[in-house]
């Protein structure tokens, strides 16, 4: 089979290279912005509850 139909059914180059995940991030850097004010909000208000948690409960 060597017509158009033969053709058609090859992947492209493009479509062979798969971009990966950390170089789309890396790419864009509002999307790593973003990424940075979630994961700090995250971790600290992780850690903050932490701390809350331990604090010991003050005798009367």
């Amino acid at each position: 089979m060597s017509g158009p139909q033969a053709e058609k059914h090859q992947p492209t180059q493009e479509q062979k290279e798969r971009i990966p995940l950390g170089q789309i991030v890396f790419d864009q850097i509002f999307l790593l912005f973003l990424l940075s004010l979630v994961l700090s909000f995250v971790l600290y208000n992780v850690w903050g509850l932490m701390e809350l948690l331990n604090v010991p409960i003050a005798p009367y």
